[in-house]
C-alpha cells in the first residue's frame, strides 16, 4: 500500500500481485492443514479424541492431571492439567498420568523420554488402571495402601 501511495506501484502491478497471491493460495491449499476442512475426514472426531474425553469423564474433577501435550486439551476445561513428563519447574504431583503411547507428542519429550518418566511414575507408586486406543492411564496409589 505504501508503494502505491508514493506512486512505486501501479494499477497494473496491485492487479499482478493479487493475482499471484490467489493462484499461489489455490495451489498450496492441497498441502496446508486448512485442506482437512474440504474433506469428510477433516471433521470427524479421531477415536483417541473421545477415549480421552472419556477418560475426563470418568476422573474426578478435583484430580490434578499429567498428561500427554497433545491430550492436554481434553482435560483443561475440567481438571488442573500440566503436561507429561513434568518439566523440572513443575513441582506438583499429579494424582493421574495420561499418556498417548502411539502418537508421543514430542514435547517436552520424545518417546525415550516419555518412556523414562513412566518409569519413574511406576517405581513412585503409580499403577496403569487401564487403556484405550493407545492412551495409558495411571494413577497415584496412596502411600501406605490407605487414602485415608
Amino acid at each position: 500500500m505504501r508503494s502505491r501511495r508514493h506512486g512505486q506501484l501501479t494499477e497494473r502491478g496491485v492487479r499482478t500481485i493479487a493475482v499471484a497471491f490467489a493462484a499461489f493460495a489455490v495451489v498450496a491449499l492441497p498441502f496446508l492443514p486448512l485442506a482437512r476442512l474440504a474433506s469428510a475426514d477433516g471433521w470427524r472426531v479421531d477415536q483417541q479424541t473421545t477415549a480421552a474425553r472419556v477418560i475426563s469423564d470418568s476422573i474426578p474433577h478435583d484430580e490434578r492431571i499429567a498428561a500427554s501435550n497433545n491430550l492436554v486439551p481434553q482435560f483443561v476445561a475440567t481438571h488442573d492439567v500440566s503436561v507429561f513428563p513434568q518439566r523440572p519447574v513443575d513441582t506438583t504431583t499429579p494424582d493421574w498420568i495420561v499418556v498417548n503411547r502411539s502418537h508421543p507428542a514430542g514435547w517436552p519429550t520424545d518417546e525415550e523420554g516419555d518412556s523414562k518418566a513412566l518409569y519413574v511414575a511406576f517405581s513412585s507408586g503409580y499403577e496403569v488402571r487401564y487403556e484405550a486406543n493407545d492412551i495409558e492411564v495411571l494413577q497415584r496409589t496412596p502411600v501406605g495402601g490407605d487414602a485415608g
